[in-house]
């Protein structure tokens, strides 16, 4: 067997590029990862929109879909209602053009968060990383902000006139 210094530099160079190099670029890249998903995907902008998401289904959930919206036709004439009072067919269509545009702009800022939600996935899986997504910790943090601001107003204060 002839072992020559060239052979032995060979498995060095090998041993130093397999367990100190490349742990070393693996920690850098993922550092990198980081810094660009915290400046791109995980920002204060995500975190408005969420906030405004969870804002707007709040809103959907106590103001919409608890008043029922009617168009009846009675003796050949229509009737408009919503919540059980009848209204003019111009408060009809105020009413109707709140619920179209309220639900498209749901409808856009969960696109806008499904979005990142999908990028941010597929960067941690395909980077291996062990982290689930926070964006869906964000919507339930978001839901309760907004529940527990819309609680406060609800509630009395001491300061208010008594009935």
């Amino acid at each position: 067997m002839d072992l020559s210094w060239a052979t032995i530099l060979k498995v060095m160079v090998a041993g130093l590029a397999t367990y100190v190099l490349m742990p070393a670029l693996l920690i850098l890249r993922d550092y990198v990862l980081w810094r660009v998903v915290n400046a791109f995907i995980l920002n204060d902008k995500l975190w408005t929109e969420v906030l405004r998401y969870a804002a707007m289904a709040h809103q959907w959930n106590t103001k919409y879909t608890t008043v029922e919206g009617r168009m009846d036709h009675i003796d050949d004439d229509v009737v408009f209602s919503v919540g059980g009072e009848r209204i003019s067919e111009e408060a009809w269509i105020r009413y109707q053009k709140e619920v179209d545009d309220l639900q498209k702009r749901i409808m856009e800022s969960k696109l806008y968060i499904d979005r990142k939600s999908r990028l941010l996935t597929w960067l941690f899986r395909h980077y291996k990383q062990e982290t689930e997504n926070p964006i869906q910790d964000w919507k339930k943090q978001a839901k309760e902000q907004v529940e527990k601001s819309a609680s406060k107003k609800l509630q009395p204060t001491a300061d208010a006139p008594a009935e």
